[in-house]
């Protein structure tokens, strides 16, 4: 079977945030309402409906419907989803979506945060396999529309194309894009600026290493994040030869922040682009003199 599986809350809830990159470098796909406490533990999905209520009953805007789809959504995550099931995780911070196949035969509890905030502790252990972009995604599901828009839902239509899609191995290097391969340098340092507020606002703890010239700017414990800045979409993302080599290294712990913004002002309030383990996941440009362009 074949699963959609959103790492987030609801848009309308405060903490809105995705992470579905937590989810995707941890290993694990991750889902919410922490407070019921250990699924395993509860015995009937009738309890399970009433527990929903007696916590979340005052934020379920359609009410008792509104219940139930979390409760059939918590429910299926427990017993519906098998071990050798595939998941897909959307991502909308990089407009990625995670392939990946559970590797847990039930679901566990805990509250240990993933990265900086994500403290979803309802999880299954997933192996990822795959990171596919919009257009791949498309060429699957014609529109990019596949499976529900809850948190959980099963994917029947266009799966037998989806199988054979993931057969069909990734090409690590295209032809050059098309767009400039002229990097703007002067967004570098606020770029990093920026990328140090915003990783804090997640709840990670960052060091700039941008001077230690290891590959990589931004430390937060075991991740490690590239910084890129550029004025426009135009602009081509580089990476340098140290970069790539650290990248490769370290897989799903290295991600390249993108930072697209016109001004200065405008890159303060900024949200980036995110790339986990980019030479696994992402298609790139080789050039003679040793860095490696983003193909967009």
């Amino acid at each position: 079977m074949i699963w959609k599986i959103f790492a987030r809350l609801p848009s309308k809830w405060n903490d809105a945030e995705d992470y579905a990159r937590e989810c995707y470098q941890a290993g694990i796909i991750a889902i919410g309402w922490n407070k019921l406490g250990d699924l395993n533990a509860t015995e009937s999905f009738a309890e399970l409906r009433g527990k929903l209520k007696e916590g979340w009953g005052g934020e379920a805007e359609s009410g008792a419907k509104t219940i139930g789809q979390w409760a059939g959504t918590l429910w299926s995550f427990r017993n519906k989803v098998k071990a050798g099931d595939y998941v897909i995780c959307p991502d909308s911070d990089s407009g990625r979506y995670y392939v990946g196949i559970i590797n847990s035969d039930s679901v566990f509890y805990d509250e240990t945060t993933l990265g900086g905030k994500c403290n979803f502790a309802h999880r299954r252990k997933v192996k990822w396999v795959r990171v596919l972009n919009l257009g791949e995604i498309q060429s699957i599901w014609p529109g990019g529309r596949f499976g529900g828009n809850q948190t959980l839902s099963e994917v029947e239509k266009g799966a037998e194309r989806f199988m054979k899609f993931l057969k069909k191995k990734r090409s690590a290097f295209v032809p050059r894009s098309r767009v400039s391969s002229h990097p703007d340098m002067e967004w570098g340092k606020e770029a990093e600026a920026r990328a140090m507020v915003w990783l804090g606002e997640r709840g990670y703890q960052p060091t700039n290493v941008a001077h230690l010239n290891v590959g990589w700017d931004i430390t937060c414990g075991n991740s490690r994040f590239e910084v890129k800045g550029r004025k426009s979409p135009r602009s081509a993302v580089r990476l340098s030869q140290n970069e790539w080599r650290a990248a490769k290294k370290f897989k799903r712990e290295y991600t390249v922040l993108i930072f697209t913004a016109p001004t200065k002002e405008a890159l303060q309030m900024t949200t980036p682009m995110q790339i986990p383990d980019p030479t696994r996941t992402e298609s790139w440009t080789p050039r003679v003199m040793y860095e490696y362009i983003l193909a967009e």
